[in-house]
């Protein structure tokens, strides 16, 4: 790979270019436009019965009501246009978490550095995976395969050869090299495209879709039902006046005007919290789901073992064949070393091809000039499905090719009077949980390899793995090992972390190759591992997964993986060692790439659901005791119980801090105690149903005997503050019975309620406020 002799550009080359270019930035159209995020506020229903209720309030002279409505639906508005406006920015602020970054050549090292600060002339080293920041040419003699279906709408990779173009927003498919930059961000043909763009669809987000379907559904409830009274008015005498006053307050009471705000709150509050647990949210509607996983597919390495690579040990067939050893393990090697200040080295790229050069370096003190003998002639990037790289190298006139990969497939292609040894090393260093490389070469001509010899590289498990499994287990999800390792390797990985438990089977992709679909799905809740995979079989599995009922979670870091991460429920991408092909195809990043991580993100994500059903059940709750408090006056032919002016106050002020803190609650302890709910369980269920019923009865009837009484003791405006009072005292009290009590303290709720009791007790001791309450 090294046959390009340059050093790259220097710093001060960089500042130079930076000043003159800019920035490498798609400038992208904004998803939202304040101006039009306020008017949006108020198309829907919701503030249509509003305006409905201004326009009735005024038809009756009621100015004082008109004006306090229309006041609140102003007012309403404002707040619900800051507070998504604030969401809104928190998702951008999401979004700039997980900006790309690209390798160049700078100062004659390799550098990571943000994509964005890439400048013309720059030279990029490209490897599988990645995707091209900038438009340039191919200055390498290997070929790359690239992927341009975000450009050409082709789904077929193109091979480009040196001197090619190489256009930014594709991905490396195959291959690896540099490319010196042409063009950067709004000049290349990805920003050309950028600029022709007219219109950018914002996603919507089920749930809250859903819950502002049930907003409507109980506001045109609340209107057929407030308009069937007033027969009932007309019959008891009562004026037209009073009835257009009955029917405003009815259809205020039962409409809970905050639910979708608060959920979209909730949900953008939910994303930004979830960062401080390493887990970055793509898409927000992936929250409501993650709850409801219940098996996560996941890698081996990274994930469950540490991603540190080290070679433990290697073996040789032939003592004299260690220089061809070596040079198999860093020909069409595609990662880097780094110097580090303490005298080590990081490694940039695939971490067992790290492991690798770190070894080779530590067997050969003039490293580096053993590293650039010779030269590449041609090179077949790592193949999927044969597991293998191949690499033609030339030097002092002999051509040899080199082989590297799954010994069971270098053993396909030597003499079979070697193989049974080879085997029975292979299997002692499996059994060790080692990651075995076999490597083998043949010179130009021959037919046959001729084996080199073994190199045993380990990756230890994460110290919290073994928990992370076990919480998992005890949360109702299933951790199911999908690796390319050996069956061997996995099972000794599955054993030390307690993925694997007595009776569980480990199947290879010849096993579930020889396996019908049905006969596969019978299979699946008895396997906790699957070795030796390709990467049609991880796609087959969330398939058969998804078609037997699961809620599948996927992990995945490469370019293969990103089919099974689009198609999964949840797609989770490596945010350390993925590639942009699987971060742009996932739904969240986990950027520490932990299993004990994705745990605690399911936690949060069921912590999120969870306050967002306590809201739902608030909410409803007070606001059926409001409709129930207004029909019994109503059928009893008793005076109106509640104004439409103090109705909007309950539900819009004195509900709406409360309801606000109750969806920013900390979780509740034993969350994954609990099993994943069902995905196709809507918000308001029968049991939900029953809940709120269960609070709004006792509660309506305690309004109504209280009402009865104040009628019965002092004047209609006097009795209907007294009801008022009851009931905003007794909501500051709901919210708490639906929280599950005060403890743990949530400050925010705490501080709310206390400022909607101070407002409450302004309006009895201010004339001019309970002047306009009364």
């Amino acid at each position: 790979m090294m046959d390009v002799q340059t050093k790259g550009l220097f710093e001060n080359e960089v500042l130079k270019l930076r000043d003159k270019y800019g920035f490498n930035e798609i400038v992208k159209k904004k998803n939202f436009s304040a101006p039009f995020l306020l008017i949006g506020q108020y198309a829907n229903l919701i503030s249509l019965v509003l305006l409905m209720a201004v326009l009735f309030s005024l038809f009756v002279a009621e100015y004082v009501d008109a004006g306090f409505i229309l006041a609140v639906l102003i007012g309403n508005g404002i707040f619900g246009f800051l507070q998504e406006y604030r969401a809104e920015k928190t998702l951008e602020k999401l979004n700039t978490l997980v900006l790309p970054t690209a390798r160049v050549l700078r100062d004659s090292q390799i550098k990571e550095i943000e994509a964005r600060e890439i400048v013309p002339n720059d030279i990029v080293v490209l490897v599988e995976g990645d995707r091209i920041p900038a438009d340039g040419v191919l200055i390498t003699k290997v070929s790359l395969e690239v992927d341009e279906s975000i450009l050409t709408g082709e789904s077929l990779p193109v091979i480009k050869k040196r001197q090619d173009t190489l256009f930014s927003g594709a991905y490396i498919v195959g291959g690896r090299g540099y490319m010196e930059v042409a063009k950067i961000g709004m000049d290349t043909k990805l920003g050309e495209i950028a600029s022709a763009l007219e219109k950018v669809q914002k996603p919507k987000v089920p749930l809250s879709e859903n819950l502002s379907k049930l907003a409507k559904s109980i506001t045109l409830i609340a209107g057929i039902l407030s308009l069937s009274l007033i027969p009932i008015g007309i019959l008891q005498g009562r004026e037209l006046k009073e009835l257009a006053i009955v029917a405003a307050s009815l259809a205020v009471a039962i409409i809970p005007e905050g639910l979708p705000l608060v959920v979209t709150i909730a949900l953008a509050v939910g994303a930004y919290r979830m960062v401080k647990r390493r887990t970055i949210v793509r898409k927000i509607a992936s929250i409501e789901t993650l709850g409801s996983t219940n098996v996560i597919l996941t890698d081996k390495t990274g994930t469950i073992t540490q991603n540190k690579m080290s070679v433990k040990t290697h073996w040789l067939l032939n003592e004299k064949n260690e220089d061809l050893l070596l040079r198999a393990s860093i020909l069409g090697n595609t990662a880097s070393l780094a110097f580090k200040e303490d005298g080590g080295f990081d490694i940039l790229g695939d971490k067992t091809d790290g492991a690798l050069l770190l070894f080779a370096r530590e067997k050969r003190k003039n490293f580096e000039e053993f590293k650039i003998a010779g030269e590449v002639v041609e090179e077949k990037p790592f193949d999927a499905d044969t597991k293998t790289i191949e690499i033609v190298w030339k030097n002092n006139g002999q051509e040899y090719v080199f082989i590297r990969g799954a010994p069971e497939k270098i053993l396909e292609l030597i003499d079979d009077k070697e193989k049974e040894e080879i085997n029975k090393k292979v299997n002692e260093y499996a059994k060790k949980a080692l990651r075995v490389i076999g490597c083998g070469y043949k010179k130009k001509g021959d037919k046959k390899f001729h084996f080199l010899g073994l190199v045993g590289i380990y990756d230890p498990p994460r110290k919290e793995a073994r928990e992370a499994i076990e919480k998992a287990r005890e949360a109702g999800i299933k951790v199911v090992m999908i690796t390319g390792d050996n069956p061997v390797t996995a099972l000794s990985i599955a054993q030390e972390t307690g993925l694997i438990e007595k009776g569980e089977l480990v199947l290879t992709s010849d096993d579930i190759g020889k396996l019908s679909d049905e006969e596969l799905s019978k299979k699946l809740s008895e396997v906790s591992v699957f070795a030796r995979m390709l990467p049609h079989d991880k796609l087959r599995l969330v398939r058969l997964y998804k078609n037997a009922g699961y809620v599948v979670a996927v992990t995945g870091d490469g370019v293969n993986d990103a089919l099974a991460l689009s198609q999964s429920h949840i797609g989770i991408a490596m945010g350390a060692t993925g590639t942009d092909v699987a971060k742009e195809a996932s739904d969240i990043v986990i950027t520490d790439d932990n299993l004990y991580t994705i745990i605690h993100a399911i936690e949060e994500g069921r912590g999120i659901f969870d306050n967002i059903v306590k809201v739902v059940i608030f909410l409803l709750s007070s606001n059926f005791a409001e409709f129930f408090i207004i029909v019994f006056g109503i059928l009893l032919n008793l005076p109106i119980a509640l104004s439409a002016t103090q109705i909007l106050w309950v539900n819009l002020v004195s509900d709406g801090f409360p309801a606000l803190a109750l969806a920013t609650d900390a979780n509740r302890p034993g969350l994954l105690r609990n099993k994943p709910r069902d995905i196709t369980e809507q918000i308001l269920s029968f049991s939900r149903l029953k809940t709120i019923l269960k609070i709004t009865i006792p509660f309506s009837v305690l309004l109504a005997v209280t009402y009865l009484f104040s009628l019965s003791v002092y004047s209609e405006e006097v009795a209907r503050l007294v009801v008022f009072n009851v009931l905003v005292v007794g909501e500051m009290i709901i919210v708490f019975i639906v929280r599950g009590g005060i403890m743990p303290i949530n400050k925010s709720l705490i501080l709310s309620v206390i400022v909607s009791l101070i407002l409450q007790i302004a309006i009895n001791v201010s004339p001019l406020l309970r002047g306009i309450f009364i």
